[in-house]
C-alpha cells in the first residue's frame, strides 16, 4: 500500500508510544527481516544495518525494529516497491527526509519494522550508525537516552511525531559528542 506523506504522518501518530523492556529477541527478528531485504534487494542492498534503540543492548525501546539499507542506486529502490507490498510493507516514499526511501511493515495497530534507505554517500547513514555505536559503547549514556525516551513517551503518548522530534537535540549531541572523540583519537 502507497500512502502520500499526510496519510502516513496520520497513521505514524494515531498510534500510541509506547516503550517496552529491552528484548534480546529484538536482534533475531532484525536478522531474520534482514534476510528477506536482502532476498529483495539482492545486489543493490550495499548494507543493511540494525539501528535505533532496539539495537542498543539493554535499553528501553519502542518495539519497533529500525533497519538501514545503504545502495548504491536510489533511482532503482522505487522499482522494488510492488515487491515490498507482497511482505505487508506501507510504501512511505521520502517521509519528509529528501534523500531516504521509507518502508513500515506491521498491522493496523502495531508496526514492527521501519526500514530507511539512503545512498552510500548520504551524510544520515554515518550519524545513524555513529549514534548506535556510540551508545553501545557509553552505557550511561544510553541509560540518559532511556529516561529522555521514557519522560517523552509520557508527555506525547499519542504524538510521535513531537515525541520523535524531542529527541532530536540529545541525537545531535552524542552525533557531536561521538564526532568529536573520533577526531581526537
Amino acid at each position: 500500500m502507497r500512502l502520500s506523506f499526510e496519510a502516513l504522518q496520520h497513521l505514524h501518530n494515531s498510534r500510541k508510544t509506547q516503550i517496552s523492556d529491552y528484548d534480546p529477541n529484538w536482534i533475531h527478528l532484525f536478522e531474520t527481516e534482514a534476510r528477506l531485504l536482502q532476498s529483495i534487494f539482492d545486489e543493490i542492498a550495499l548494507t543493511i544495518h540494525h539501528i535505533g534503540s532496539t539495537a542498543i543492548p539493554g535499553i528501553k525501546a519502542k518495539p519497533i525494529i529500525d533497519i538501514l539499507i545503504t545502495t548504491h542506486d536510489m533511482e532503482k529502490i522505487d522499482s522494488f516497491d510492488d515487491q515490498l507490498e507482497l511482505f505487508n510493507y506501507v510504501i512511505g516514499g521520502e517521509f519528509g527526509l529528501p534523500g531516504r526511501r521509507f518502508y513500515c511493515k506491521g498491522d493496523a495497530q502495531h508496526c514492527h519494522f521501519h526500514v530507511h534507505i539512503y545512498e552510500a554517500k548520504n551524510p544520515s547513514v554515518e550519524k545513524y550508525l555513529v549514534f548506535r555505536d556510540y551508545m553501545i559503547a557509553h552505557p550511561r549514556d544510553a541509560d540518559e537516552y532511556e529516561s529522555l525516551k521514557t519522560d517523552l513517551a509520557i508527555k506525547y503518548p499519542n504524538n510521535r511525531t513531537l515525541y520523535t522530534q524531542s529527541k532530536d537535540e540529545f541525537i545531535n549531541n552524542i552525533f557531536k559528542k561521538a564526532t568529536a572523540r573520533s577526531i581526537k583519537t
